[in-house]
């Protein structure tokens, strides 16, 4: 089988989940002393990241963490000039699920 044909399908999907179906990001929560960045979705799916995954935002206090804008593809934090992808969210988690289920066969 030919993974980078399977990746390309995975992307077109996240895509279409995006721009044809609507898939939005409804609200971001952080828990710096957890280390974790929730981001709840419109089809009621949860998203987890670790915050210091992202050095921009894992240096910032949490009030400029919250000073976020929602847009159609991500999130953008003014204060810090960060931007995050849905797209981006979306894919890591894709691939966080085949490595788990990697390991479980």
């Amino acid at each position: 089988m030919n993974t980078s044909s399977n990746r390309r399908w995975d992307l077109d999907e996240i895509d279409k989940m995006i721009f044809d179906d609507g898939l939005r990001i409804k609200a971001v929560h952080f828990h710096k002393d957890m280390d974790l960045m929730v981001i709840l979705l419109t089809n009621k799916k949860v998203i987890k990241q670790n915050i210091s995954e992202f050095r921009l935002l894992s240096n910032a206090p949490e009030k400029q963490l919250y000073n976020y804008e929602i847009s159609r593809t991500g999130i953008h934090w003014p204060e810090l000039d960060e931007d995050l992808s849905l797209r981006g969210f979306i894919k890591q988690e894709m691939l966080r699920s085949i490595q788990i289920e990697s390991k479980t066969v």
